[in-house]
């Protein structure tokens, strides 16, 4: 995962990963809220999942997806690093059936469980060596059976292997081949079920790698 690349230190990654959202919320350049692209995942996890659901929405941000997640009439716990405004709106409109959480999947603690957890574009920005750590919690916030609904940068089909960046503000984001995003979820204990890659508008030359994982059973 090119260590000899990165620059960030793990301990501190944490805080890094955090103020760079929120300045980039603070100043309006969330650009990735407005792509149509990032709505496709919310309508493939539909599919996936029975009516009434119980999802969790892993990097929320302003909560379009959770916004269509009730839409279709599923309940939804949203989380995110930053608090935004929107969430009070949608706490207003929607009652008991969203509530978010103030920190990353860690703060979520739900004895009851999901079906679905969604992911739309929170994997890639995390520490490469956290990815597993990242992946297990997921699970372990899952019902036995449910499914996990993810985004991820794709590299071209072309590509032998993935791509770290690090912006100048220190957030990561890791560009992944199709091959290196399945063994990942694989050997989280996902097993991939639909997949779907997506073009970007706004840069036809990158793209979204959309996957349906179902957890496999323990034992």
């Amino acid at each position: 995962m090119e260590a000899d690349l990165l620059m960030a230190d793990r301990d501190d990654y944490g805080a890094v990963l955090r103020h760079a959202f929120q300045v980039i919320y603070d100043d309006g350049r969330d650009s990735w809220t407005a792509e149509p692209e990032m709505r496709q995942l919310t309508e493939l996890l539909d599919q996936w999942i029975e009516p009434d659901s119980r999802v969790l929405d892993v990097g929320a941000g302003r909560g379009l997806d959770t916004r269509r997640l009730l839409d279709l009439g599923h309940r939804v716990v949203g989380v995110d690093l930053i608090d935004l405004p929107e969430w009070k709106e949608l706490a207003g409109q929607w009652g008991e059936r969203v509530s978010f959480v103030l920190g990353d999947v860690t703060a979520v603690s739900d004895p009851e469980g999901f079906h679905a957890v969604m992911d739309n574009g929170a994997l890639h920005h995390q520490h490469p060596a956290d990815y597993q750590k990242y992946l297990e919690r997921l699970r372990e916030a899952l019902r036995p059976g449910g499914v996990l609904a993810i985004s991820l940068f794709v590299r071209p089909p072309e590509e032998p292997q993935g791509l770290l960046r690090e912006s100048p503000n220190g957030r990561l984001a890791r560009e992944f081949t199709r091959a290196e995003a399945v063994e990942l979820l694989d050997d989280a204990g996902f097993a991939v079920v639909a997949e779907r890659r997506v073009p970007r508008s706004s840069r036809p030359d990158w793209a979204y790698l959309l996957l349906i994982a179902r957890a496999r059973e323990s034992g």
